[in-house]
């Protein structure tokens, strides 16, 4: 025959250990839906035309609260100069992140990417810019002179490309006759 209060103990052991398993095996409570996105990485970046930034640019998409929103959809697009973004788009994972890669485009100059989540009213902005490569030719102008009589001059100018046709700045230019009994220059071009 069961002891008074023990059938009370055994339900209010019960009850616990339900409680406790209840506990351990409860879902977290799913983030609310995105209120804002911030730059993670990348922000500001340079590199060369032609290449792949080597640094992906990342994002993370948070709720009101603060908390990652996973599974939002960010749209990864370029506002300023020529490339490209890939992916175009990407779901967030569970700490709410998502990441590009930016291909430059073959002009040198400045560079912006947009990253949007539908909902969020300000965009994450990424900013920088691509340089020119080496130098691939040397343009000399005029292309062609006439000098008709003995001692005139002629100014020459030359100008540095790289491959995708962007002017190559700094650098030193040197001026050479080929046959200095013909013609002289110094090294300003004259």
């Amino acid at each position: 025959m069961p002891q008074p209060g023990a059938r009370s103990r055994s339900t209010l052991v019960s009850l616990l250990l339900g409680l406790v398993a209840c506990e351990q095996g409860a879902e977290p409570v799913p983030a609310g839906p995105p209120a804002r996105i911030e730059v993670t990485e990348g922000a500001t970046f340079a590199g060369s035309v032609g290449t792949v930034l080597a640094t992906p640019l990342g994002v993370r998409v948070l709720a009101e609260d603060g908390r990652p929103v996973p599974g939002a959809v960010v749209r990864f697009s370029i506002a300023e100069g020529p490339g490209s973004v890939s992916p175009q788009s990407a779901a967030t994972g569970r700490a709410g992140t998502a990441q590009t890669r930016l291909t430059f485009g073959a002009a040198a100059g400045a560079y912006r990417v947009l990253a949007i989540v539908t909902g969020v009213d300000v965009a994450a902005v990424f900013a920088g810019t691509a340089a020119p490569r080496a130098s691939a030719r040397v343009v000399v102008t005029p292309g062609q002179a006439r000098l008709v009589a003995v001692g005139d001059t002629l100014r020459l100018r030359a100008r540095r490309y790289d491959a995708f046709g962007n002017v190559v700045a700094g650098g030193t230019m040197t001026w050479a006759s080929a046959d200095p009994d013909v013609f002289t220059i110094d090294q300003e071009g004259l």
